[in-house]
């Protein structure tokens, strides 16, 4: 099922202001809010979270209790509403986990940023943008960010920013994300503003001082990427004999299902294709049966069936078999029931996977299966013959960042197909703990998702990426629509 997950604070706000009010509460007020929420949040993930009964990730636990610890120790600093955020932030950045994620509604819409915007292009940090309108010097786009009073660039990531966004230095997608927070401030830790950076520019290092201005997030954001991905799903031809499907997601509302079917029967009845581009940028998952769907309307269900026996695959799913987990899981039946119907196999597991962890109790993980994985995927060979696909072609699979969740599962499935290609960028990652309810926080100030789900022996492993080849790696702006199409269209007359 795997509902979508956030890729942590780029997400839409709640509610928004350009400052903090001047009448905030006492300090102690501050205290007793985060203190609440915290407690709360810390007993909420020890009740329901199967991670606090996975005996083989101890790593969980002891996050689970230190960066309870550490928050505690904190409240006697919290004096207004942005120390208390920022306990909560570094908690939840410490899980490293994209279904376990924390939604304030507090975004601040002003922030402050020195002129220019570094990205990760290459394995360099890069000038990606620079104000034609700043009266101080600034150094030229291309100029690589060497280091800021006394720390490279990649320290003040490891060292500042991801701790307190999502503290999974290895990630390469986590890094390009949020490298351009290197020079943006929001309030986001406690930490100083840069004040003096080295960049190499034209063969040379030099040294400028940095002079922070306030602007509005949406012409930061204008400044870092002035394009807009499309949401819209659709089926399109891409020069001659090929096809270029967007899938933005698999969390459609019921105009979005309309169209994602559509999608699904137009490639059902596509006979013939030199190159089919899977377009997944911004798809953060949902339901990861639509991928299933969309493999299978391309190449046919006993092909995919037939291919995937290759692929030793035991794995296992058991749901953290709480109250408030079983109650989530049978609110989610009617729509179960409306996107695929009552007869589909999808309905009926989840139906009897209810029966099952309403007879258990919290301190139990019940598989969401009965039956165990295939005998012939011990044994890659057995039962595998070779079978035609229903249409010969050869297929694009096209991620950014933000490819998570059922996207990954979507993933699995593709990238195992005799000629499937990834492009694009690298993925994110997911931990063995998936499908979310979100919980409220005591204070309204937001919310928080919970995992239900554990996976045992997954073929791709705990926090493991996919990444394209250098070849398909595309190193611009992955939203530019022109400049994406011509690099893919040139590497495609390349590999004809």
């Amino acid at each position: 099922m795997n509902r979508f997950f956030l890729v942590p604070l780029l997400c839409s706000a709640l509610f928004s202001f350009g400052s903090f009010s001047a009448a905030e509460p006492q300090a102690s007020l501050w205290q007793q809010l985060a203190k609440t929420d915290l407690d709360y949040v810390y007993q909420q993930i020890k009740a329901n979270h199967p991670g606090v009964l996975d005996t083989e990730n101890p790593a969980f636990i002891s996050w689970l209790e230190q960066g309870y610890k550490e928050g505690q120790q904190a409240l006697s600093s919290v004096q207004n509403l942005n120390d208390l955020m920022n306990i909560h932030r570094r908690y939840f950045a410490g899980f490293a986990d994209g279904h376990l994620y924390l939604q304030l509604g507090y975004q601040r819409n002003f922030v402050q940023w020195p002129g220019v915007i570094v990205q990760l292009r290459q394995g360099k940090t890069t000038v990606s943008s620079a104000s034609q309108s700043w009266s101080e010097p600034l150094p030229a786009v291309g100029a690589e960010l060497v280091s800021c009073d006394g720390l490279t660039a990649d320290q003040w990531l490891d060292q500042r920013i991801l701790p307190n966004r999502f503290n999974l230095p290895v990630l390469k997608a986590a890094r390009l994300l949020y490298t351009p927070f290197l020079l943006k401030d929001e309030g986001v830790g406690n930490y100083p503003k840069a004040q003096q950076c080295i960049f190499a520019e034209q063969g040379q290092l030099r040294e400028y001082k940095l002079v922070w201005r306030g602007t509005d997030e949406s012409q930061w954001r204008a400044a870092l990427s002035p394009y807009v991905t499309t949401e819209q799903f659709s089926f399109n031809a891409f020069g001659k004999q090929n096809y270029w499907l967007t899938i933005p997601g698999f969390s459609p509302n019921q105009t979005e299902q309309q169209q994602l079917k559509a999608v699904i029967k137009q490639l059902s009845e596509l006979q013939s294709a030199e190159w089919v581009v899977f377009d997944m940028r911004g798809n953060r998952g949902g339901n990861s049966q639509w991928g299933r769907d969309l493999a299978t309307a391309l190449y046919g269900e006993a092909y995919v069936k037939n291919e995937l026996k290759r692929f030793p695959d035991q794995s296992m799913a058991y749901w953290r078999a709480s109250a408030e987990n079983t109650a989530d899981i049978r609110g989610f039946l009617p729509d179960l029931a409306q996107q695929f119907g009552k007869d589909s196999a999808v309905f009926a597991e989840f139906s009897q996977l209810t029966e099952r962890m309403t007879k258990a109790d919290a301190q139990h993980l019940v598989p969401q299966r009965l039956t165990k994985p295939n005998e012939h995927n011990k044994n890659p060979t057995v039962q595998w013959k070779a079978i035609q696909p229903r249409v010969h072609t050869k297929v694009i699979f096209l991620t950014d960042i933000r490819c998570g969740s059922a996207c990954l599962d979507f993933a699995d499935i593709m990238l195992r197909l005799p000629g499937v290609i990834h492009a694009g960028q690298p993925t994110w990652a997911d931990t063995l703990y998936m499908d979310i309810r979100t919980v409220q926080l005591p204070s309204k100030l937001g919310y928080f998702s919970i995992p239900q789900k554990l996976y045992r022996n997954r073929p791709r492993s705990n926090n493991q990426p996919y990444e394209p080849e250098a070849e398909w790696t595309f190193s611009g702006d992955i939203q530019a629509d022109a400049e994406l199409k011509k690099w893919l269209s040139e590497k495609i007359q390349n590999n004809i």
